[in-house]
C-alpha cells in the first residue's frame, strides 16, 4: 500500500510495498535469489521511510534483476531518484514503470512527473534522444541497463550517456549491445534478430520390418535397423528416408524439439514385382515392356 504523500516534483505517494500491486508475471515459487531480492526490496522501503534515499536506490537496484517483472520496483525507484535528484535514472525508471503499468492513476502521475523532469532538464539544455527498437521474434522484451522498456518494437527517450541494451528470451541466445547517446543525437533505430539456441534432441526409430532397414537423414546413411536413437540439433527440419530391398521407400520430415524424443514408426510396404503388377486388376490397361 502506498503511504507518505509528498507533492509532484513534490507530491506523489512515496513508496509501494503491496505485492498485489505488481503488474506482469510473478515467479511461481520463491527461490533463494527471490527471497534475497525481496529482502533488499523491503530494506529499500525502510530506507525510504527513514529518508535515506540514496541507500534506498542502492537496495532497490540490487533487487531489480529479480523484481523487474513488477511495477512496484520502478515506482519506488522513481521516487527515490527524484529525492536524490538523479534525473537521468528517474527518466529510465519512469519508462520502466510505464512499460509495466500504463492505464492507472499511478501511471498518469508518473508520466506527468517524467514530463516535468524533461522540462527541468531542458532548462539546463539537456534533452533526451529518441531510440527505437525493432527486435525479432515479435514480443521480445528489450532492456536498457536491466530495465524492461519495450516488447519487440517501440521507442523510448534516453538522456545522454552510455547504456547496455539487451534482450533475453527462452530458448534464444541473449542479445546485447552497448550504445552511447550524445547530446543532439538524431533519432536512431536498433534492429536485431535473436538467434535460436541449439539443443540436442533425439529421434527414436522403430521400423516394420524391424531389421535390415537403411535409415538416411538428409541423404546421409545413419544406420541399419535396429538402431539406437538418432541425436540431432534442434532449430531445423530433417528429412528421414527408410529403404529396404523389396520394400517401398518411406520418407518423413522431422523437426526435433528441446526435451523431446520424437517417435518414428515407419511401416514399409512390400514392393510389387513386375509380374504382380501386371496381374493386379487395378493396373489393367497399363503396358509394360
Amino acid at each position: 500500500m502506498k503511504s507518505i504523500l509528498i507533492g509532484l516534483l513534490a507530491a506523489t505517494p512515496l513508496f509501494v510495498s503491496t505485492p498485489g500491486h505488481a503488474q506482469g508475471l510473478q515467479q511461481e515459487a520463491p527461490d533463494s535469489a527471490a527471497v534475497q531480492a525481496e529482502g533488499w526490496f523491503n530494506t529499500g522501503i525502510q530506507m525510504l521511510r527513514e529518508g535515506k534515499f540514496r541507500n534506498a536506490v542502492a537496495y532497490f537496484e540490487k533487487a531489480l534483476p529479480i523484481k523487474r517483472n513488477t511495477s512496484d520496483i520502478f515506482y519506488n525507484l522513481v521516487q527515490a531518484t527524484r529525492k536524490t535528484e538523479q534525473w537521468d535514472r528517474l527518466v529510465l525508471y519512469a519508462q520502466g514503470f510505464l512499460f509495466r503499468e500504463r492505464d492507472t492513476r499511478d501511471a498518469t502521475a508518473i508520466r506527468r512527473l517524467m514530463e516535468q523532469t524533461f522540462d527541468l532538464l531542458a532548462g539546463w539544455r539537456r534533452h533526451p534522444s529518441i531510440v527505437r527498437f525493432d527486435l525479432a521474434p515479435s514480443g521480445t522484451e528489450v532492456m536498457v541497463n536491466g530495465v524492461p522498456l519495450v516488447a519487440g518494437q517501440g521507442e523510448i527517450r534516453l538522456m545522454p550517456g552510455k547504456y547496455v541494451v539487451s534482450a533475453e528470451r527462452t530458448d534464444f541466445v541473449t542479445w546485447s549491445e552497448t550504445i552511447e547517446v550524445k547530446a543532439g543525437d538524431a533519432e536512431r533505430t536498433l534492429s536485431a534478430t535473436l538467434v535460436e539456441r541449439i539443443y540436442r534432441s533425439k529421434v527414436s526409430v522403430k521400423t516394420t520390418p524391424a531389421e535390415g532397414v537403411q535409415v538416411y537423414v538428409d541423404d546421409q546413411l545413419v544406420g541399419v535397423t535396429p538402431i539406437d536413437d538418432v541425436e540431432l540439433d534442434t532449430g531445423r527440419r530433417y528429412l528421414f528416408r527408410f529403404e529396404k530391398d523389396g520394400y517401398e521407400t518411406w520418407v518423413r520430415y522431422v523437426s526435433p524439439r528441446k526435451d523431446e524424443v520424437h517417435q518414428l514408426a515407419p511401416k514399409l510396404e512390400r514392393a510389387l514385382t513386375a509380374r504382380e503388377t501386371r496381374d493386379d486388376p487395378a493396373q489393367r490397361g497399363m503396358r509394360y515392356p
